[in-house]
């Protein structure tokens, strides 16, 4: 998609040879900004400079009797036309690329310079969905655009007022939400959310889409076979248009059935949905994994409405707790290691006073942590006394012990947290 603009008619500045112009352009097409209306043959020109002033200030220069630069990083360049024009080519336009474009071009005949003032706009993205949490339901219409879009309602009854806010997100887009309550026993079939049309930016633009929408979190235990239940809204197939699981985790796909069509499964792994003969549809999860967390999306339809569920998956790993003895300078230190995810926090259980433990972490490149603590043993200490402790998580694991330590021929632990060089650090004998 791109779009030539054309210099209009010049408003002069007091300095003669000196224009400005304002241009508006959508984000994501690729403009071509002529620098002015001026053609002058290439024969003729001594040199042209784009100035460019936006997030991030740089230029582009073509001289006719030197070698042609350019100090932007992104891909703005220059495009010379065999007819005359000197124009900025900006590829993919976004709202960073607001800004101030300087044309400062010298020819036989003279010079001038154009500036002109670029903004963005953004056509608006407009979604809409159902809420009811036990009380009266609400429409909800939300719009993302640029300038903040202006919303209202066509319904086949006197509406409340809407209750409507604005936002303004890091990247200057603004997103405005309005909020409808639905009298008793209306039907959202009959309701339609409006974005007020912007002078020569976009037409009006509907939404009558509306479906309930919720979301939850799932923590689920690394290994197992999971059934993620879609909503406890229970629909026969008989009612059925369609249903679809999105997924957005390490490998993003999706799997829908519709009763008058074929199923998919763009899937590559072994999930799989299963429909129950009570009106429940789920998602079958075979030994799940840290790289299936993600975002999990259930979007149903059926002949009484629709709904959407976002089901965000979180993974957790049981710890694999194992210890052993190291021997370093005639002295003994006990080191207890757990496997786990989220990081697991491990404790000692002794009959002495213990010095303090040495603890560290690390993550792994398949996410789960590893967490070490190294103690050390007073002399003649009995390790048969001796318990380290990796404390409870809630909802996810008790605590566990470990005491079975046995002597291991590596040292590296104990010297990694106590041994430096010629010296012992931080050992101490009884």
């Amino acid at each position: 998609m791109g779009r030539h603009i054309k210099a209009p008619n010049m408003t002069e500045s007091k300095e003669a040879g000196a224009r400005s112009r304002n241009e508006s352009i959508e984000v994501g097409t690729t403009v071509t900004l002529l620098c002015t209306n001026v053609k002058i043959p290439w024969s003729k020109m001594f040199y042209l400079i784009w100035k460019i002033n936006s997030h991030k200030s740089c230029r582009i220069s073509v001289v006719t009797n030197d070698t042609s630069f350019t100090t932007c990083e992104d891909e703005k360049k220059m495009y010379i036309s065999t007819a005359g024009d000197y124009s900025l080519i900006i590829p993919d336009f976004s709202i960073k690329d607001e800004g101030i474009y300087t044309c400062d071009v010298s020819y036989r005949a003279g010079g001038y310079v154009e500036t002109i003032h670029v903004s963005a706009w953004a056509r608006p993205n407009l979604t809409g969905w159902l809420e009811d949490e036990g009380g009266p339901t609400f429409a909800v219409c939300e719009a993302q655009s640029k300038p903040a879009a202006s919303i209202y309602w066509k319904t086949q009854w006197n509406p409340s007022e809407p209750k409507t806010n604005s936002s303004k997100n890091a990247s200057g887009l603004f997103t405005v939400t309005s909020r409808l309550q639905l009298p008793q026993n209306a039907s959202h079939n009959n309701l339609t959310c409006m974005v007020s049309a912007s002078p020569h930016k976009w037409k009006e633009i509907p939404f009558n889409s509306f479906k309930f929408k919720g979301s939850r979190n799932e923590s689920i235990e690394v290994g197992t076979t999971v059934t993620l239940l879609c909503t406890n809204v229970k629909i026969p197939w008989s009612e059925m248009i369609y249903v679809i699981w999105k997924i957005n985790s390490h490998k993003n796909c999706w799997i829908s059935v519709a009763t008058n069509d074929t199923s998919f499964n763009t899937c590559e792994d072994e999930k799989k949905m299963y429909i129950s003969t009570a009106g429940d549809y789920s998602l079958i999860i075979p030994d799940f994994s840290i790289k299936d967390e993600g975002n999990y999306t259930c979007d149903v339809s059926y002949r009484a409405g629709g709904y959407v569920e976002t089901i965000h998956v979180s993974a957790w790993a049981r710890p694999s707790l194992t210890g052993w003895l190291e021997d370093i300078g005639g002295h003994t230190f006990a080191i207890c290691e757990a496997q786990s995810k989220p990081v697991a926090s491990i404790y000692w259980k002794t009959q002495w006073n213990t010095s303090e433990p040495k603890t560290n972490s690390s993550k792994d490149a398949s996410g789960l942590f590893t967490v070490t603590s190294c103690l050390q043993l007073p002399q003649n200490a009995s390790r048969n006394n001796l318990t380290c402790v990796v404390s409870a998580s809630p909802h996810k694991w008790k605590e566990i012990p470990f005491n079975t330590f046995k002597y291991k021929a590596s040292d590296k632990v104990a010297k990694h947290y106590y041994y430096t060089g010629p010296t012992l650090l931080n050992v101490r004998g009884p």
